[in-house]
């Protein structure tokens, strides 16, 4: 063990999966289809991730998370708008307003 994993700056492949709360299959599979890009380090035969790297990863992957989220909301919004039963609705409104 080096005096970085001591220190806790390095996680193993089974700390990230137990972070991120996947399996180790899950985990190389992803890694293999390119979804999980975490920068890593070889420490002798051994890959380690750092905090830092993971952190960075987990927040990209949050701001991918909302702006997918934003476009199905718009998307829903304008599906909405254009179906016969919103049309319908604001016909009524307009008529007894």
């Amino acid at each position: 063990m080096t005096a970085k994993e001591k220190d806790g700056l390095l996680l193993s492949v089974s700390d990230v999966c137990g972070l991120l709360k996947i399996s180790r299959s899950c985990f190389y599979e992803m890694r293999k289809n390119g979804e999980l890009d975490i920068p890593f380090i070889r420490v002798g035969k051994r890959i380690r991730y750092s905090k830092a790297g993971l952190k960075r990863w987990i927040q990209e992957q949050e701001k991918i998370c909302a702006e997918e989220q934003q476009a199905e909301k718009e998307r829903r919004e304008r599906v909405r708008r254009h179906s016969p039963y919103f049309r319908r609705q604001k016909q009524l409104e307009r008529m007894w307003s």
